[in-house]
């Protein structure tokens, strides 16, 4: 019997590509970084899966009965502020996630807390992984930092809080700071040792991932996959459904509008530019623009 409500189209092909064990070993944050040292199956493309549940927390469940439907683990990021984003702490998500043979971990947005509430973000946030282990029935393994605007706004990230300290103090394993076995060595900054990584943010806060370009992840790994070799996948767990039609105030989340069809497509033209056209055209296409003397005009076009 499959899960439901169903994925979008680019999430369910996804899915069904790292099915397919004889080429790929897809594994959870925890057990490529720690478990198995960091090193990729040598007779497969490695793929390390990450989910980051920024919003739609009634859709994170579901979500991950599809990976285990495909026969993947990977590893579910939650926030903790239930004012700011989900009531976390009133469900048992996270606990049936992991009952599902998947990794559950925090996302900290305790720095911004810090800086904006005045309070202790580091005690916060290590109080939060005790809490969230008990909610879990069993301590978590890891931590990595959320992004967002409001926080951009400010000049700093949640990383900050965290990056120069060692994952054991946290009461951690791992986490996505500098001295911690998730992050290349010798990085000096966010970057997770791997070969390859792609992210469904595309660019766009909050938008709707691969939906807008549903070939691209597997596209990316037939361009880049070989055997020893290891990517990193993350996306969210809101843009892998037609969320609009699934809405819950159980979790007391604020709806979030589905964008018009002119945004969409909006979207869809700048990201294929972007990721596609733009490495190839940049340098002629700009000289274009300003041989025609509209750079001011395409750049209020592009920010709207």
């Amino acid at each position: 019997m499959t899960p439901v409500p169903p994925l979008t189209n680019a999430y369910s092909r996804l899915l069904e590509e790292l099915a397919d064990k004889k080429k790929y070993a897809v594994r959870t944050v925890y057990e490529h970084y720690v478990v198995k040292k960091g090193l990729p199956d040598p007779n497969r493309i490695t793929v390390v899966l990450r989910i980051d549940v920024d919003s739609c927390f009634h859709l994170a469940f579901p979500l991950a009965e599809w990976i285990h439907y495909y026969g993947l683990t990977a590893t579910h990021y939650f926030l903790t502020h239930p004012g700011r984003y989900y009531s976390l702490w009133d469900s048992n998500i996270p606990k049936k996630i992991y009952e599902l043979g998947q990794e559950v971990g925090l996302h900290t947005d305790h720095y911004y807390e810090q800086l904006v509430f005045n309070k202790n973000g580091l005690a916060e946030l290590k109080a939060d992984i005790i809490k969230l282990g008990q909610l879990v029935g069993e301590p978590i393994k890891g931590m990595v930092y959320h992004g967002h605007p409001d926080i951009d706004s400010l000049g700093v990230t949640n990383w900050d809080l965290t990056a120069g300290l060692a994952s054991s103090d946290l009461g951690l394993e791992y986490h996505d700071g500098l001295k911690s076995v998730y992050i290349a060595p010798g990085a000096t900054s966010w970057r997770p040792k791997c070969d390859h990584r792609i992210s469904d943010f595309m660019g766009f806060p909050y938008s709707w991932g691969w939906n807008y370009l549903p070939f691209y992840p597997g596209f990316m790994l037939k361009l880049y996959g070989r055997k020893g070799k290891t990517f990193h996948i993350a996306f969210h767990a809101k843009n892998a459904f037609e969320y609009w039609k699934y809405w819950t105030s159980k979790y007391h989340e604020q709806p979030i509008a589905r964008e018009s069809l002119e945004v969409f497509w909006k979207k869809r033209v700048l990201i294929f530019y972007r990721y596609f056209i733009a490495p190839i055209w940049q340098k002629p296409v700009v000289g274009v623009v300003r041989f025609l003397g509209i750079e001011g005009k395409v750049r209020r076009w592009l920010k709207r």
